[in-house]
């Protein structure tokens, strides 16, 4: 569940909404209207740190751009120096975009951008009100935006074009009309106004915009939608489309009359989150604000790992406390076996004196019979088997090597072979005594076994 808080700023009061996001739906509750000081106010006291705010901006920039594909990354550099070639007048501003269609004129490809901007003036003067009273401002944009993606045509009114409608919201001094295919932003135009309501001079503002839609941009408003004022006034002119009754997203939950009279504020709550791209923050802003967030996150974690410190302290100092506890009593119980200890001292440096002959004697024990050795030198008495040296030593593992040495009288290398194999046959068989390496060379007729003795 994600929590949102929508101001909508109109023409004189502003419009609040509180909502939560459940699983795509919507779900506004609290909802209120202060006049601007209430809410300088509001805004002084409130624990809400955090607002989407919709702005009602009189002096825009908006047009439809042509541009020949291109990576997307590129696209809002592209937009901006289209901008700033079309309207010089304006040194800083913000806008955002919206990608229409792809076009295919004279075998060249491109594509419909709808742009909008407005000053940084404009955007500063918003600004400044949240920043007064150091809250943050997650995303600015004018109202039609969110209306755009919010707003349903009446099922009675449908025709085949229902997506594609031209909405007024009546500021009374002026009117906003905006044009909206398919939830997305084509047009818009602020017109002057004699009052509240719909009088002769909007209807026929309303259709020479109707007019210029269909002949230049060459859409055609299927229905007219009213939002805010009192209505038309009683008047012989009319739209020369029908007007059409409002219909509101089932997936939005409002109380009696909440989403009518708030639908500004309840369409940011449910768009708005959506709409991060269509920021009109200054990018300066939106890193501050980023910073902003990271540093609250920051202190919140600081602040979390903390108290989670405090705690383990906590539980340490219990485990100290228990473990000073048991090195008491560990050391009472050897000051009470000290008799033992150096009982068991004196033993030790007695057996480290020791230590030297009983290595000796130990040594002796293992040291080769020579005599046991000698003895099995007899089963090498072989016909045409010479021996001619008997070596004994230690290897590195301390473990009593034989070896000896000779040479094999024969006729031929089959009978060379096979005197020598009757050796080592009689060696393996003796018992006592283990192969380690062996090796015979057929040109010299000479032999060499290395034997490991088994003591």
């Amino acid at each position: 569940m994600s929590k949102y808080i929508a101001v909508s700023l109109e023409d004189g009061y502003v419009k609040v909404a509180h909502g939560d996001i459940r699983r795509g739906n919507t779900l506004i509750g609290k909802t209120f209207t202060l006049s601007f000081d209430e809410f300088d106010r509001y805004l002084e006291t409130t624990r809400e740190n955090e607002f989407i705010v919709v702005g009602n901006f009189e002096n825009i920039y908006q047009d439809i751009i042509s541009i020949p594909p291109a990576d997307e990354k590129y696209l809002r550099t592209l937009l901006e120096l289209e901008i700033r070639k079309r309207a010089p007048e304006l040194k800083e501003f913000s806008f955002f975009y919206e990608e229409l269609q792809d076009v295919q004129k004279e075998g060249k490809r491109s594509k419909d951008v709808f742009v909008f901007a407005v000053t940084g003036e404009d955007v500063e003067n918003v600004l400044e009100r949240f920043n007064r009273h150091d809250k943050i401002v997650s995303t600015l944009f004018p109202a039609v935006l969110p209306l755009a993606r919010f707003l349903r045509i009446d099922e009675a009114t449908e025709t085949n074009e229902k997506m594609l409608f031209l909405g007024v919201i009546d500021h009374g001094a002026s009117k906003t009309m905006f044009l909206a295919r398919e939830g997305k932003l084509c047009f818009v135009r602020v017109a002057q106004s004699d009052g509240k309501g719909i009088g002769g001079l909007d209807v026929e503002n309303i259709n020479m915009t109707i007019a210029y839609c269909r002949q230049v941009l060459r859409l055609n408003p299927s229905s007219v939608v009213y939002l805010g004022g009192t209505g038309p006034r009683d008047t012989e002119l009319t739209p020369v489309v029908p007007v059409a009754e409002i219909a509101y997203p089932d997936d939005v939950q409002a109380f009696v009359d909440g989403t009518k009279a708030y639908v500004v504020p309840v369409a940011a709550v449910t768009h708005g989150w959506r709409l991060k791209a269509a920021n009109l923050l200054p990018s300066a802003y939106q890193g501050l604000y980023a910073r902003r967030k990271i540093m609250a996150y920051g202190i919140t974690f600081l602040l979390l790992f903390a108290l989670l410190g405090v705690g383990y302290i906590s539980i340490m100092a219990a485990d100290v406390i228990s473990t000073k506890r048991e090195i008491t009593r560990v050391r009472q119980e050897i000051a009470a076996r000290q008799g033992v200890i150096e009982e068991y001292e004196r033993t030790t440096k007695e057996l480290k004196r020791l230590e030297p002959l009983i290595t000796f004697l130990g040594m002796a024990d293992r040291a080769p019979d020579v005599q046991k050795t000698m003895a099995k030198m007899n089963i090498l008495a072989i016909n045409n088997v010479y021996i001619k040296s008997v070596n004994m030593h230690k290897d590195e593992k301390n473990e009593v090597i034989l070896q000896i040495e000779g040479a094999i009288s024969a006729g031929d290398y089959r009978e060379l072979q096979g005197n020598y194999e009757r050796l080592l046959a009689v060696i393996k068989d003796a018992g006592g005594l283990e192969i380690v390496s062996q090796g015979l060379d057929l040109r010299a007729k000479t032999f060499r076994v290395d034997m490991r003795w088994k003591m």
